[in-house]
């Protein structure tokens, strides 16, 4: 599993490194995803700008593996994961979501291997209705994310392949999880893009109390 993270945010510069409970934001979401029983490592990929070398301080001081590449392609940054450690799948989680699930992630993890699957698609009942709920995460096999390199568009550097995933849907094996009705919450923000996000975050984690 690989977190994608950098302390330039435009809107909340700085937020990876927030204070979460008295552990900064990003540890609390490598803890999160090092419960997945199905990742075997879990490592910030951050990039090489010099506002991100403090971010790369903490993480050398709290032992959390970590790689550097490009600023805006983001896209690279993952690949360069794939070509060095080869593994069969990966889970991309982004930097801002400290509610990520690992149970959710074995879910995909295994779903995608049981089916030899290249992506998940996840379901619900009515369009809109899961908005904000998948906690920053999905998973993909390692020939998938490859296959985008063939991309042309632009903005799957920035959104590792989301654009391309959606227009050659066909050319991948996909499987479907269906979300339970009671699960789906339409317009809950679980991401921390802002300050009021970062508040409502704070109060959500000391009223469920996740390392109990």
């Amino acid at each position: 599993a690989a977190i994608q993270a950098r302390m330039g945010s435009t809107r909340l510069p700085g937020k990876v490194l927030a204070d979460l409970g008295g552990k900064p934001l990003i540890q609390r979401i490598v803890e999160r995803v090092r419960q997945a029983a199905l990742v075997d490592e879990v490592f910030v990929l951050t990039s090489e700008a010099r506002t991100d070398d403090v971010l790369v301080e903490r993480l050398a001081e709290l032992a959390i593996p970590f790689r550097r590449g490009p600023v805006d392609d983001v896209l690279t940054r993952y690949l360069d994961l794939v070509e060095e450690l080869e593994p069969s799948h990966l889970v991309r989680v982004t930097g801002d979501c400290p509610f990520v699930e690992p149970d959710f992630i074995d879910l995909q993890l295994g779903a995608l291997r049981a089916f030899d699957a290249d992506l998940v698609r996840v379901v619900a009942s009515a369009p809109g209705a899961i908005d904000g709920t998948l906690g920053g995460q999905t998973a993909y096999s390692a020939r998938a994310l490859r296959a985008v390199q063939a991309s042309d568009d632009a903005r799957d550097r920035e959104h590792v392949g989301s654009f391309f995933f959606v227009r050659h849907a066909r050319e991948f094996r996909e499987v479907e999880l269906e979300v339970a009705p009671e699960l789906e919450r339409a317009g809950l923000r679980l991401q921390v893009d802002e300050e009021a996000d970062l508040e409502f975050v704070r109060r959500a984690w000391a009223a469920v109390d996740l390392e109990h």
